[in-house]
C-alpha cells in the first residue's frame, strides 16, 4: 500500500491500473499527432505534384471522386447489381431499399 497525503492509502493494484491508463493515453495521443503529421506530408506532396503537372483544383477533385470506389474496395454499380423485379400476374413486385420507403410506385 502506498500512502498519499495524511490518511489516504492506495493499493498497488490501483497504482498499476492508473499507470496503464496513463501509458495508453500517451500512446494514443502520440499516434494521433504522428498520423496528422503524415497526413500533412501527403497533402504537401499532393500540392507539389499538382503544381508540377499544372492541374487545377477542379481536375484534382474529379480524380479523387472517381478513385473513391477503388480506394475503399468498392466498385461502381451497374444494371446487373440491382435485383430483378418479379412479375406475378398483372403486378410487378420488387424489393425496395429501406431508404426509399417513402417513395411510392404506381
Amino acid at each position: 500500500m502506498a500512502t498519499v497525503g495524511e490518511n489516504i492509502q492506495i493499493s498497488t493494484h490501483t497504482i498499476d491500473k492508473v499507470t496503464k491508463a496513463k501509458v495508453t493515453l500517451e500512446n494514443y495521443y502520440t499516434n494521433l499527432v504522428s498520423q496528422n503529421d503524415e497526413r500533412e506530408g501527403r497533402y504537401r506532396l499532393l500540392e507539389r505534384s499538382m503544381d508540377e503537372e499544372g492541374l487545377t483544383d477542379e481536375q484534382v477533385c474529379l480524380v479523387i471522386l472517381n478513385s473513391l470506389p477503388y480506394r475503399f474496395g468498392l466498385k461502381k454499380k451497374t444494371v446487373d447489381d440491382h435485383p430483378r423485379p418479379k412479375i406475378t400476374g398483372a403486378r410487378v413486385e420488387r424489393k425496395r431499399p429501406r431508404c426509399q420507403k417513402t417513395c411510392r410506385t404506381s
